[in-house]
């Protein structure tokens, strides 16, 4: 009895290891490949830069927009290498239906759009298929333009020249996510970004301009962004932004000058979390001090919404989850002793001192004096104090203050020291 007792404990245990190992596995395979501490393989021919292979196909494709308040902006990608070319249509499709049947689009919306890549995105069978769904549901699409190679700051470019345009009105931005690394949790985590920047809790709140930019789930670290990059954002907000075309190499030269004391702790200092190469983009949104986000996620945890098939949706904002939450890729435990050790939180490039340095670099300005970020933040009100002071010290001078103040602590040299190891 004792020795059947014990079978089933360990058959049972095996069992559960199996299943562990499997969503680990699914967790890093359909999801942390979308970030570089687990990167997808790049075809070559997408580093290249964009000049010269741009075709385009609708010369001033703005006109569409008239009295319209909301412009879509869709990036869609086609792994050249792929000979199954009805997997594009397939998830285009689907979510031009899912933006047709959404609250967006209950008044009149243009839906612009740009193809890289493949060649099947460029040919007229894909331009007919668009054109045929987008009438049905009512919608103008317009295709800009067709690039042999690129990322999403092509499109991301086109929406910030619309909104440079257009200040008054709103933008909403995605990508047909999963054409390159597919499946089942990246669908459902794409499916629910589409559903969350048309959704009426994040539209009506741009409108009313209780928010500047509206997604999912709003991550404040380890920068301030939407994770998976799908947003709805106010034009007048966007317009103030680093245009996306620069943005990679502005970003460089912001880490580059960057004072050696501002390390990256909470999250290693990767391709993603320092917003380096293609990464540049899902840093660009939130990169204005100015911004106002919200989201309609009530969990931190991003795989909630890879697991789900539909969550209900709840009006957010930035401060409503905490700092210390089970954010993607982040360890709780480490990011709590950090919090709690002064010297680690003056210090840490994913928190203020390299938020303001951020800031500086990029726009010249800090936070509005009653900004949302100096409470939500830890030593917020002290850091307030020092950049608003009445003798104008620099940046530089500001931080060097800080740290001679709160010099280097244990806790802090132990992390500095693991840092090290890691490399």
């Amino acid at each position: 009895m004792i020795i059947t007792s014990f079978l089933v404990f360990l058959l049972l245990g095996i069992i559960s290891l199996i299943v562990w190992q499997n969503n680990a596995i699914l967790y890093s395979t359909e999801l942390l490949q979308d970030f570089s501490h687990s990167p997808a393989a790049v075809p070559e021919e997408a580093k290249v830069s964009v000049n010269a292979v741009q075709t385009i196909i609708t010369a001033d494709p703005f006109h569409q927009q008239q009295d319209a308040l909301r412009a879509v902006f869709y990036n869609i990608y086609g792994d050249p290498r792929q000979n199954d070319t009805s997997f594009f249509a397939t998830i285009v499709l689907e979510q031009i239906q899912q933006i047709g049947e959404s609250h967006a689009a209950t008044i009149p919306l243009v839906l612009y759009y740009n193809t890289v890549g493949h060649a099947f995105l460029h040919g007229p069978a894909f331009a007919q298929t668009v054109q045929t769904r987008c009438q049905a549901l009512g919608l103008t699409c317009v295709h800009m333009a067709h690039y042999q190679r690129g990322f999403e700051e092509i499109t991301l470019q086109d929406a910030y020249q619309f909104c440079r345009k257009f200040p008054d009105r709103q933008m909403i931005y995605l990508h047909n996510k999963g054409s390159y690394n597919g499946g089942k949790r990246r669908e459902k985590w794409r499916r629910h970004m589409t559903r969350a920047i048309t959704d009426q809790l994040c539209l009506d709140r741009i409108t009313d301009q209780q928010c500047s930019t509206c997604g999912l789930l709003f991550q404040p670290v380890w920068t301030l962004f939407y994770p998976g990059n799908f947003f709805t954002a106010r034009c007048d907000y966007v317009q103030q932004l680093i245009a996306p075309n620069e943005f990679e190499a502005r970003t460089d030269a912001m880490l580059s000058q960057r004072p050696t004391e501002i390390r990256g702790a909470i999250f290693a200092e990767k391709r993603d979390t320092r917003g380096e190469d293609r990464f540049a983009t899902e840093h660009w949104i939130g990169s204005h001090p100015s911004i106002q986000p919200c989201h309609l996620s009530t969990h931190a945890d991003l795989t909630m919404w890879l697991d789900k098939p539909k969550l209900p949706f709840r009006f957010m904002t930035a401060t409503d989850l905490p700092l210390d939450s089970k954010w993607i890729l982040s360890d709780v435990t480490k990011t709590k002793t950090i919090l709690q050790d002064k010297s680690s939180r003056m210090r840490d490039a994913y928190l203020l001192a390299g938020l303001l340095w951020k800031w500086r670099s990029f726009y010249q300005q800090y936070p509005a004096e009653d900004s949302w970020i100096w409470n939500y933040f830890p030593d917020g009100e002290e850091w307030r104090q020092r950049v608003y002071a009445p003798n104008g010290d620099s940046l530089r001078k500001i931080l060097d203050d800080a740290w001679r103040e709160t010099p280097p602590s244990s806790v802090w040299m132990e992390l500095l020291k693991s840092l090290a190891q890691q490399k």
